[in-house]
């Protein structure tokens, strides 16, 4: 089961180089459309910012994007390096909006609830990547396109989670360490009960976000601060404590 999520995790990642590219003829139908919803982490590999993409369509599909019962438009379903195709919307949405996409062929609809995440920062210093996330969620975490630099990691009761690639994961695929370079690509991604997946996209980079201020802590500014070696604060209290001491 793992490793067909993260195939088609690779799959969904090949659609930020949006390129079309074709590695055979197209099935006559798709195997089991799903969404692939990219929230944010800026302009990686050409991509927008936030996108609402799908995979394992059939070339020529058309879809329909719903965000909250509200259409916003229809792609086309172009060729991609699997034989089948993806349509692409370029369109902002936010977590806990509920994402469906609609064949038009035969009315198959596919549902996601875009999940609460975010990648803090990727260190290529530190070859770690923080981030949060529903407490106690799962969280998938990918380098580039191998699927073999993956990290399965549960978010804690703060919703704070970390992959350390400078050691080996707890899954048997997950053995490889890895030394990140700035820029390189990195996302996380949590599925739903039926594959649908959010993801958050982002570059590696040796800038720290610490805390400037007891006031950047507060009102949930904690969660999108790291200490200087990257780790993520658990709460408030803990980045209070880390601008005033330093620990």
């Amino acid at each position: 089961m793992r490793k067909r999520l993260i195939r088609r995790v690779l799959m969904a990642l090949g659609a930020l180089s949006l390129v079309v590219v074709v590695a055979g003829p197209a099935v006559a139908q798709g195997d089991d459309p799903y969404i692939v919803a990219w929230i944010g982490g800026g302009s990686v590999a050409g991509a927008p910012e936030q996108f609402v993409s799908g995979q394992d369509y059939v070339v020529g599909d058309l879809v329909d994007l719903y965000i909250n019962g509200v259409f916003e438009g229809t792609a086309i379903a172009e060729p991609n390096a699997e034989g089948t195709a993806s349509p692409f919307f370029d369109i902002g949405f936010e977590a806990g909006d509920e994402i469906k996409l609609v064949r038009q062929s035969d009315g198959l609809e596919r549902v996601l609830i875009a999940h609460d995440l975010e990648v803090l920062w990727a260190s290529s210093t530190f070859d770690t990547v923080t981030g949060s996330a529903a407490p106690r969620s799962e969280v998938l975490v990918l380098i580039g396109f191998s699927g073999e630099l993956a990290r399965t990691e549960t978010a804690d009761v703060f919703g704070s989670f970390s992959a350390d690639f400078t050691v080996p994961g707890d899954q048997p695929d997950e053995q490889t360490t890895y030394d990140l370079s700035p820029s390189e690509l990195v996302a996380a991604l949590q599925f739903d009960e039926d594959d649908d997946v959010t993801a958050f996209f982002a570059a590696a980079s040796d800038t720290v976000a610490e805390p400037s201020s007891r006031g950047a802590c507060m009102n949930g500014g904690w969660q999108s601060l790291a200490r200087s070696d990257g780790s993520a604060f658990r709460n408030q209290g803990q980045c209070v404590a880390y601008f005033s001491r330093g620990w």
